[in-house]
């Protein structure tokens, strides 16, 4: 990769093209990651757009969408009798 340009009397600036690289290495890293509690909106959305990601992370993206905007699930019926006779 080409060192950073050098502009405004001699300090080390980023070209657009150089932010644009380096943004897209930090959320292919924090994707890589695979912690959900990292990603943001646009992570997410990164996942459910690019097919082999959505494959093996969709899930994790919808539900980490579904908790940046602050959607509750309601909680998980783990006994097969609640599940088959519901209170509600």
């Amino acid at each position: 990769m080409p060192e950073p340009s050098k502009r405004n009397g001699g300090k080390l600036v980023k070209t657009p093209s150089e932010k644009v690289v380096d943004y897209r290495n930090r959320r292919k890293q924090r994707i890589d990651s695979g912690k959900p509690d990292q990603w943001d909106c646009k992570d997410c959305a990164h996942i459910l757009a690019t097919d082999y990601l959505r494959e093996k992370l969709g899930l994790l993206a919808w539900l980490r969408i579904a908790e940046l905007n602050g959607y509750k699930f309601p909680p998980k019926k783990t006994n097969q009798n609640e599940i088959n006779n519901p209170k509600g």
